[in-house]
């Protein structure tokens, strides 16, 4: 009878003492999976998924005004700026791209973004900023030689002359070489008779200048 209430007793006291085990850990694994299903939801609420993307401008323009394209998602408002000064608001609600044109810009350097928000301002975010050249003043373009109206014997002859530094140069549709300081020297052969040289200098605005030269070849007897 004594074996018999030890073994029990026993018995019990394991049972109790695995069981005990087992209810904490089952306790433990719900209350983990609540707290990890808690942060996920906070985390998934605070994490708000909007985007815009400003499209690169060209890198120089001859117009005050110019056209901002790109990309935008789960934003309300753009807000075009220029300079750091807001210029222009557009609604973007359910949309996904944009076509806006902007102005004024200032000569020379201008910084341009947008920034996209939600209607309540709690949610924005500011693309990338691209700076801007405005020029709308042709280049200069100085023919040194030949001169114009002139006339000569050679069938080769030498043209120099000056034009602004970056300015692509052409030559009757031939491009010539413009030295850093904007010089430039080269030659051109010449048909018997009248010729034209027409010089055309290009800066990156897309500003041309252009110059033509009159002169006759005529051989020596």
């Amino acid at each position: 009878m004594i074996i018999l209430l030890v073994v029990f007793l026993v018995l019990s006291y394991i049972f109790f003492a695995i069981g005990l085990k087992l209810i904490i850990q089952g306790s433990l694994f719900v209350s983990n999976i609540f707290n990890n299903n808690q942060t996920t939801t906070t985390s998934t609420s605070s994490n708000f998924f909007g985007t815009v993307d400003l499209d690169a401008p060209p890198t120089a323009t001859n117009s005050a005004r110019i056209i901002l394209t790109g990309q935008v998602s789960n934003f309300d408002q753009l807000d075009f700026f220029i300079n750091g000064e807001k210029v222009k608001t557009v609604d973007v609600t359910d949309k996904t791209t944009f076509s806006q044109k902007v102005g004024d810009l200032q000569k020379e350097s201008n910084t341009l973004y947008v920034r996209a928000q939600t209607n309540d301002e709690k949610e924005f975010k500011t693309s990338s900023k691209f700076t801007v050249i405005y020029k709308n003043d042709k280049p200069k373009l100085n023919i040194s030689e030949p001169q114009d109206n002139s006339q000569t014997s050679k069938n080769e002859i030498p043209v120099v002359g000056t034009t602004d530094k970056d300015v692509s140069l052409t030559l009757n549709s031939r491009p010539l070489v413009v030295d850093y300081d904007g010089s430039f020297k080269n030659t051109v052969r010449l048909n018997e008779g009248e010729n034209k040289l027409v010089f055309v200098a290009t800066d990156i605005a897309g500003n041309q200048e252009s110059k033509t030269i009159t002169i006759k070849y005529q051989k020596e007897d």
